[in-house]
């Protein structure tokens, strides 16, 4: 995700380093058991399906010569290919329904809008990795987010495939839509130059960060958490979590009808006065998602969600989903 410097609100920045550290480590001790059993298990499956020779000692352990296996075939990687080559073979476009019939022509230019931007994200091919780490592991992720480097107005829509070993979510979530999932940590792994044009206002304090010299043993079954002198790379953590707000809603008493506000005062009671009494403003606590964004450990962005909604921008590929 981009953070160009002048979309940060240096409001929304809340707490010091060492508050949003600890934050982050509570969690992570709270859900780091659960997780790792399921990190562990998914990266059996992975090398299942790979078709890993090594398996066979790691399972049953030093066996004597005479009953050792020395070849193993794979006959879970066909079974995968059916599945997920029926998935890309019919797979289709996302497309915008209207509510009411005259929102036709709308919902048809929001659908060609979707399918440019699907074709510049490559979003159907990242949607056909999620399904076949999902269908390999249970689990995968697709992260949306908008890349500002190309369109610094407006930005780009990108899709990432999110594997599962790169997050590291709230082992207690029950609802698909992850609105009850308390949080979510995802790692990537960067150059300096990489980690400096996603945060361009952070670029002199990246350049000075030493790769090679800190690690703090997370995620251990990613592959670039192995060998640290050689990666040369920074990791960049995004910690997502829930939290609320409180946000001022106007009610037209006539017809139940409900608007979010957060404009200013003059044009407030203009509108009131307009409407003749119709409207009355009520103040509520919502529910939100927060981020707080690292790069090798150090504390970047503490805030809102830079997208400006309430939910994560995650929506999760499932295989098999039991509570």
């Amino acid at each position: 995700m981009t953070f160009p410097a002048e979309r940060l609100d240096p409001q929304s920045y809340t707490g010091g380093d060492q508050s949003v550290q600890q934050m982050m480590d509570y969690y992570y001790s709270m859900a780091i058991q659960i997780n790792q059993s399921f990190w562990s298990e998914a990266d059996i499956d992975v090398r299942f399906k790979i078709g890993d020779q090594t398996l066979w000692n790691d399972i049953y352990g030093n066996l004597p010569s005479f009953r050792r296996r020395q070849f193993n075939f794979n006959r879970i990687r066909r079974v995968l290919n059916m599945i997920t080559g029926y998935q890309r073979e019919h797979r289709l476009s996302s497309i915008v329904t209207p509510q009411e019939s005259r929102d036709q022509e709308t919902a048809d230019q929001l659908s060609k809008v979707l399918f440019w931007a699907n074709q510049q994200s490559y979003a159907l091919e990242t949607v056909s990795e999620a399904f076949e780490g999902a269908i390999t592991t249970g689990l995968n992720l697709l992260a949306v987010w908008l890349d500002f480097r190309d369109d610094p107005i407006s930005g780009d829509i990108r899709v990432d495939n999110v594997s599962y070993n790169s997050y590291l979510i709230d082992p207690f979530f029950k609802k698909k839509d992850l609105s009850d999932c308390r949080f979510l940590w995802t790692r990537k792994w960067m150059q300096k130059n990489e980690a400096a044009s996603l945060l361009p206002g952070h670029r002199e304090e990246i350049e000075q960060m030493n790769p090679n010299g800190w690690k703090d043993g997370k995620f251990q079954f990613q592959p670039e958490a192995y060998n640290y002198a050689m990666r040369n790379l920074l990791p960049v953590d995004e910690f997502w979590y829930l939290d609320f707000r409180s946000r001022d809603v106007l009610v037209d008493l006539e017809t139940q009808g409900i608007m979010e506000w957060d404009g200013d005062k003059d044009t407030l009671d203009l509108i009131m006065h307009r409407f003749g009494g119709r409207l009355e403003k009520i103040r509520q606590d919502v529910p939100t998602v927060k981020l707080a964004l690292t790069v090798n450990g150090k504390v970047m962005y503490h805030g809102t969600n830079p997208l400006n909604i309430d939910r994560y921008p995650f929506v999760p590929v499932w295989a098999y989903y039991e509570e």
